[in-house]
C-alpha cells in the first residue's frame, strides 16, 4: 500500500511538471527557428510573452524586407499534445508603394493604410513543432471603396486554405485551394473586373545529391476577364512542370540576391532542366466566341556552361547552343485561325503545321543547331 502510494505520488508530480517541461521544450525549439529566420535577413523588432500554467502566448513585430509584420503564437505547454497556433499579418504597406497611391488619391491610401493595419490580411497557422507540418487558412476579404473620382474599386478573396511542411519559413511542400478571387474596377467610362474560381496551387522544393528540384501545379476552374467591352472566358486551366538538375549552391545564392537577371544567368550557367507535363485550357471564349482550347508539353536541357554571361552579354542568340528542346502541341484550328489574323506567327510558318480532327500539330525539337519541325528540317 505505502509503495502504491509512493508511486500515486511520483505520478502526480511527474504530471504537475509536465506543463513547465513542454513550455521549456517548445520554448527552445522555437528559439532555434526564430535564430534560423534572423539569419535569412528577419529582424525582430519587438517582443513578447505571456505564459500559463497551461498555455503561453507571444507577440512578435518583425521587419522583413521593408515591411513590418505581426506575428501572434499561441501554444500549450503540455508536450506533444497540439500544434502551434499562428496568426500572421502584414502591418504596414511599403513606402515606395503607399507613396505612389497618396500621388494618386490620397484618401484611397489611407483606406488601404487602415485596412493593412486591422489585419486585412491575416494568415492562420497551425505549426506541428516535431515533423514540420501546418495546415491554415487566409482571412476571407470583401472590400468596397469608392475613389475621389468616383470610380468603384472592389475585391473579394474568399475560401483560401492551405497544407504542407515547412522548417523555419523555407517551405518545400505546400498545397492551396482559393474558392473565388474578385476584383473589379468600374468608372463611367469603363468596366474591368477579373473572376477566377476554384484555383488549386501546388509546390514543392527537394534536394538529392547538392542538386534542387522544384515542382508546381496550377489549376482553375473558370476565369473570366473585361476591358474596353471586351470580355474573355477560360475554363478548366491545367499547369503541370518541374525544374531539376539546379545546382544547390547556386540556387542558395540566387534566393539570398536580388534575383536579378544577372543572377538568373550565374543559375542557369550550372545547367537546369526543365520540363512541362502539362499547359491545358480547356475551352477559350472570346468576345462570346467559343474557340475550345489547347496542350503543351516540353522538355528543355539548358547545358552548364562558365562563359553563358558571356554569350548573352554579346547576343542572346550565341546561347541557343546551350538549348536542347522537344516540344509537342495540340491547338484548336479556331485558335490558330485568331493568332494568324492577329499577326502573331507569320502566315508562312502555317506550311509547316498538320492536321488532327479540329486541332493542329506544332511539334518541334531543337539540338546543336539543328531545328525540325512535325518531322521537317527548317535550321541546319
Amino acid at each position: 500500500m505505502k509503495k502504491t502510494a509512493i508511486f500515486i505520488f511520483i505520478l502526480l508530480c511527474v504530471s504537475a511538471a509536465l506543463p513547465i517541461i513542454g513550455n521549456q521544450i517548445i520554448e527552445e525549439t522555437l528559439e532555434k527557428k526564430i535564430t534560423k529566420l534572423e539569419s535569412k535577413g528577419m529582424n525582430i523588432l519587438k517582443k513578447e510573452r505571456k505564459s500559463g500554467y497551461f498555455n503561453t502566448s507571444r507577440h512578435y513585430e518583425i521587419l522583413l524586407d521593408e515591411t513590418k509584420y505581426g506575428i501572434d503564437l499561441k501554444y500549450s505547454n503540455i508536450p506533444f499534445t497540439e500544434a502551434v497556433s499562428l496568426d500572421l499579418y502584414p502591418l504596414s504597406v511599403p513606402l515606395n508603394i503607399l507613396n505612389d497611391l497618396e500621388k494618386k488619391d490620397k484618401g484611397f491610401a489611407n483606406f488601404i493604410k487602415g485596412f493593412v493595419a486591422g489585419k486585412g490580411i491575416l494568415y492562420h497557422i497551425n505549426y506541428n513543432l516535431m515533423d514540420a507540418n501546418f495546415d491554415g487558412f487566409i482571412k476571407d476579404i470583401d472590400e468596397i471603396y469608392t475613389m475621389k473620382n468616383n470610380s468603384i474599386f472592389k475585391i473579394r478573396f474568399l475560401g483560401a486554405s492551405f497544407k504542407g511542411n515547412s522548417d523555419a519559413g523555407s517551405p518545400f511542400r505546400i498545397e492551396t485551394f482559393v474558392k473565388k478571387i474578385h476584383l473589379l474596377v468600374e468608372d463611367r467610362k469603363d468596366l474591368i473586373a477579373l473572376d477566377i474560381a476554384n484555383i488549386e496551387l501546388n509546390a514543392s522544393v527537394y534536394s538529392i545529391n547538392e542538386k534542387v528540384q522544384l515542382d508546381s501545379q496550377v489549376y482553375f476552374e473558370n476565369m473570366y476577364l473585361i476591358s474596353n467591352n471586351k470580355d474573355l472566358n477560360i475554363s478548366s486551366f491545367d499547369y503541370d512542370a518541374n525544374f531539376s538538375n539546379i545546382d544547390m549552391k547556386a540556387y542558395k545564392e540566387f534566393l539570398g540576391s536580388k534575383q536579378s537577371k544577372k543572377n538568373l544567368v550565374k543559375l542557369l550557367s550550372q545547367g537546369v532542366d526543365i520540363n512541362i507535363a502539362k499547359l491545358s485550357l480547356k475551352n477559350i471564349n472570346r468576345y462570346g466566341k467559343d474557340l475550345k482550347g489547347f496542350t503543351l508539353s516540353s522538355d528543355m536541357h539548358i547545358k552548364a556552361d562558365k562563359n553563358l554571361a558571356f554569350k548573352v552579354r554579346i547576343s542572346p542568340l550565341l546561347a541557343l547552343s546551350n538549348l536542347e528542346i522537344d516540344f509537342k502541341s495540340k491547338i484548336s484550328k479556331k485558335i490558330i485561325d485568331e493568332i494568324v489574323k492577329d499577326s502573331f506567327i507569320p502566315k508562312k510558318f502555317m506550311k509547316y503545321r498538320t492536321s488532327s480532327g479540329d486541332d493542329v500539330v506544332f511539334d518541334f525539337s531543337y539540338e546543336s543547331g539543328v531545328l525540325i519541325v512535325n518531322g521537317k528540317t527548317i535550321l541546319g
